[in-house]
């Protein structure tokens, strides 16, 4: 297997883990953009939670096992598309918890590992050191995606 194909494999596993995380959490009560994707689809955000998050599983794993696997001409744009995708992820989830002064589900997972549904929810006497700690979360999760891509596509493609 290649190296871009390992880092790709990497990349949908750790985002199945993460809607693991995510679905444990109860996401969809905290994450407004969450609640408003669920909403479009039901009334029952729950159920439209799982739905979207094995149809986002489903997605990914067809990527990996038809277009990247097979070397098909599409696959770089699939990849790039999850790259992409788990960059905005990786940034949406530490800024809400940034911003809101606590923590919620999918904050804190780094290197692919789901540890944030670990962490209690806490007090606003306690936001100071979450923000600290979400705020760690979120620089670890974008160095490992960032060592994916390095991983992935050496220096010709990320000079820095």
């Amino acid at each position: 297997m290649s190296r871009v194909k390992a880092a790709f494999s990497l990349l949908i596993f750790a985002q199945i883990a993460h809607s693991i995380e995510e679905y444990v959490g109860r996401l969809w009560e905290s994450f407004p953009p969450a609640r408003f994707l669920t909403g479009i689809f039901s009334s029952d955000h729950e159920r439209a939670f799982i739905v979207l998050n094995i149809a986002l599983a489903v997605f990914g794993l067809w990527c990996l096992v038809v277009p990247v696997r097979r070397d098909l001409a599409s696959a770089a744009g699939f990849m790039w598309f999850w790259v992409v995708l788990e960059t905005i992820n990786g940034v949406g989830h530490p800024a809400w918890s940034l911003l809101q002064g606590g923590i919620h589900p999918g904050s804190i997972d780094c290197a692919g590992t789901s540890c944030g549904c670990a962490v209690p929810r806490v007090s606003a006497a306690e936001s100071a050191d979450v923000s600290r700690l979400t705020f760690c979360g979120c620089v670890l999760r974008l160095r490992f995606r960032y060592d994916v891509l390095r991983f992935a596509f050496p220096v010709r493609c990320f000079p820095f």
